[in-house]
């Protein structure tokens, strides 16, 4: 995880809405399609999922692998928040990995290794909203209730103090 605190401390920045919303709008219009498979390292292993005594004599199951920070096929905001969301995903290397073992064939399992690539790129693309009036106005009630309740516990914690003196000297 040291790369990942690497990457991770040199990408922070602040980023302006209209980058955020150039994010999004790139986000939109992505497609599975457009994912770049020949700058990613495919290989195949032994599933160890359906397929009986199959499973054990061909490669089904489906490893992708590409270096998140040289990703440069999609926005810096993406691979940060990528490397955040799916941080256990990340090799010491820096590797950013995905597998799939769910069908019986080779093609399939690299497709669903795909599809799961670009389902996870469109959630790091999603660009957190701003809280309107109402949903700040609530933030607010909530945290004065809380120091309310937190200041009514202070003093009945007192008072069960102040009543555990003895006033006989």
């Amino acid at each position: 995880m040291a790369f990942l605190a690497r990457f991770l401390s040199t990408a922070t920045k602040a980023w302006s809405r209209e980058q955020l919303e150039d994010v999004a709008s790139w986000a939109q219009t992505f497609t599975s399609s457009q994912i770049p498979k020949g700058r990613m390292e495919i290989s195949f292993n032994r599933s160890r999922g359906p397929g009986g005594q199959n499973v054990n004599k061909v490669n089904t199951k489906a490893e992708v692998r590409f270096v998140l920070q040289a990703a440069d096929w999609m926005p810096e905001y993406t691979r940060i928040k990528l490397g955040e969301q799916e941080a256990n995903r990340i090799s010491k290397e820096g590797h950013f990995i995905i597998t799939s073992e769910r069908n019986r064939t080779q093609t399939a399992n690299l497709d669903d290794c795909f599809v799961k690539l670009h389902e996870m790129i469109v959630k790091a693309s999603e660009i957190p909203k701003e809280p309107d009036e109402e949903q700040r106005q609530h933030v607010r009630s909530l945290a004065k209730a809380a120091d309310a309740r937190r200041m009514q516990e202070k003093r009945r914690n007192a008072e069960k103090k102040q009543g555990r003196r003895s006033t006989d000297f």
